[in-house]
């Protein structure tokens, strides 16, 4: 497995959609498409209808789904990766 493959996995296992950077965000259908250039900043997220209140939310967002940070804990047993 390479760190994409484990990433993917763990937020899969976590009931995550993706990931949130703070100026960034993209879901498990399209992940990682920025080729981990800052990854270690990102947060598992969770998809919100786009309302166009977040940094990196954009017109052709809207109707479509914006990444937050998610509220769910991770399992304390993957907290490893």
């Amino acid at each position: 497995m390479n760190v994409r493959e484990i990433v993917t996995a763990h937020l899969k296992a976590g009931g995550f959609d993706g990931l949130y950077g703070e100026y960034c965000g993209c879901g498990l259908d399209d992940f990682m498409p920025c080729d981990c250039s800052n990854i270690a900043k990102c947060k598992p997220a969770k998809a919100v209808p786009c309302d166009q209140t977040c940094r990196n939310c954009e017109a052709e967002n809207v109707g479509g789904v914006c990444y937050r940070p998610a509220e769910q804990p991770v399992n304390e047993e993957e907290t490893h990766l």
